[in-house]
């Protein structure tokens, strides 16, 4: 059954007492998740949100900064790796609408995080594949673990619809007119700089960028902040969305879930554009929208292989394959 029709009638379940709530960070880190199941339906699910009176330091900000949040539900903090946490929110928007959003924070100046393009099954041909299972195709450099990643460009039958380069492996590149030139993305250099470019419409000159010394890159489809400048998006539309943006010290990435009245309606671009300049980006975009918006994690431990749990909360349990991914990797 899809989750996108489950309408909330699924297996009973139950949160994480208060009394047993772990610390992460400053914050109480909750199962704030409801226990969907796809399993057979038994009753109806109650989705009790337990009370938090504290709040994250980056949740604060987009209080602070924005008007998105008009009432703030839950937040949990966990730290993956030194200079490395993500953040999962819930909140209702001034419509009263319900809204979960995870934020990926990675500290540059701390971490020694680096990043790379991936793709399915770890090729060079077209295809697509689950981000979980992309990301553990893509772990092929030990002692580098890929310890969170994030779905990347959309795209036709595998296709990416924007550049796409892997390891200096220029596999698409599509600079032959101002429309594509104005698509945003997002690279990694050979020196490991890291950095998001093009122009935001023909008006603007072109990035002064060498394709040739370019490791990584993942395209995108909407700028939502362009050097410190918010853009202003017409579409209106609630969706789910992955994001990235950079500051000069930080990688932020967004991954909204959308398209479920009951736990998740989704965000405008404008919506997006706003958090991502709250929390303090001054270059961001939309790297794709819908059902294929994931964020994983690695996960370890003695009981079990090496796993990277979905974070989110996609319209289906996976999320839908894609064609591109960002993975993030630390010593």
């Amino acid at each position: 059954m899809k989750r996108e029709t489950i309408n909330f009638t699924m297996r009973k379940f139950m949160l994480l007492s208060i009394g047993t709530m772990l610390i992460a960070s400053s914050c109480s880190r909750r199962d704030d998740y409801p226990n969907f199941d796809d399993k057979e339906v038994v009753e109806e699910v109650v989705d009790v949100i337990p009370p938090d009176n504290t709040i994250s330091e980056i949740t604060q900000k987009i209080i602070d900064q924005t008007s998105l949040i008009a009432k703030f539900q839950i937040d949990s903090t966990t730290e993956i790796a030194a200079g490395v946490q993500y953040t999962h929110m819930r909140f209702l928007n001034a419509l009263d609408q319900p809204i979960s959003m995870t934020i990926l924070e990675i500290d540059r100046a701390q971490s020694q995080v680096s990043s790379i393009a991936m793709s399915p099954f770890n090729d060079v041909l077209y295809s697509t594949q689950f981000l979980a299972d992309m990301a553990k195709d893509n772990e092929i450099s030990p002692p580098l673990r890929i310890i969170a990643a994030i779905n990347g460009d959309s795209f036709t039958t595998g296709i990416p619809t924007g550049s796409y380069i892997r390891y200096g492996r220029q596999i698409k590149v599509t600079t032959t007119t101002a429309t594509v030139n104005t698509r945003p993305f997002f690279a990694v250099k050979k020196d490991g700089t890291m950095f998001i470019g093009n122009r935001v419409d023909a008006t603007v000159p072109l990035d002064p960028y060498d394709l040739n010394d370019i490791s990584h890159l993942v395209s995108g489809s909407n700028w939502l902040l362009y050097r410190g400048t918010s853009v202003e998006n017409a579409a209106v539309a609630l969706s789910a969305r992955t994001a990235i943006g950079l500051s000069p010290t930080k990688l932020f990435s967004i991954v909204v879930d959308g398209d479920n009245p009951k736990f998740s309606v989704g965000l405008k671009l404008n919506d997006v554009r706003d958090v991502m300049k709250a929390i303090g980006a001054v270059d961001a975009f939309q790297l794709n929208a819908g059902q294929t918006s994931a964020l994983v994690v690695r996960h370890q431990s003695n009981l079990r292989p090496i796993t990277w749990e979905v974070k989110n909360f996609p319209t289906t349990p996976t999320g839908l394959a894609t064609a591109t991914g960002i993975g993030f990797l630390v010593k």
